[in-house]
């Protein structure tokens, strides 16, 4: 979540099920400044520890190129040290939002 201006929600299969679940959580977590968040809906796979739950989502900060596309380029290397505190934000006030609008 350190770094990249893309957060991207990797749902897994039974949750890009429920198109409902899917709008909650694009409602609550807004894109703000420069960074856009998006909801995948379409083929995709994030192999991580989301994996376990079967409505769960993955949860990542990707950078952008044009022809590259998204990608992530520090993880688990010695250049892994990037922390941009505006995605933590974002994930915190999305989270608040999320609670708040729960039944």
């Amino acid at each position: 979540m350190g770094d990249g201006d893309s957060i991207q929600f990797f749902p897994q299969k039974k949750l890009k099920k429920d198109e409902a679940a899917l709008q909650r959580i694009e409602a609550a977590f807004l894109p703000t400044g420069d960074k856009d968040v998006q909801v995948v809906r379409g083929f995709s796979m994030y192999p991580s520890d989301n994996a376990n739950f079967k409505r769960g989502a993955g949860v990542c900060a990707l950078k952008h190129k044009k022809i590259v596309g998204y990608y992530m380029d520090r993880i688990h290397t010695s250049k892994d040290t990037v922390l941009d505190e505006a995605n933590i934000a974002l994930l915190r006030d999305g989270a608040l939002r999320y609670i708040a609008g729960s039944d």
